[in-house]
């Protein structure tokens, strides 16, 4: 037995099994586009509908905000 994983027991953290994934992409190198694209489709849906759950918008700018000053790799 257990929690039983809905969306709203996802959304407020209480899903154990839940875990944050985060996608960084250079979409301007061609090969990127179609896996970025493919992702960016399965989150679409409806309600329920895929594994994906979109944050909350202010949690959107926060994290843009930080990713926008990580600094440049070289390889």
């Amino acid at each position: 037995m257990g929690i039983t994983p809905t969306s709203s027991i996802i959304y407020s953290g209480s899903y154990p099994g839940a875990r944050a994934l985060y996608l960084y992409a250079n979409t301007a190198v061609s090969h990127m586009r179609p896996i970025v694209l493919a992702i960016w489709s399965s989150v679409g849906g409806a309600a329920g509908d895929t594994a994906l759950i979109w944050i909350d918008p202010a949690e959107q700018r926060s994290l843009r905000q930080q990713v926008l000053t990580l600094p440049d790799l070289e390889f």
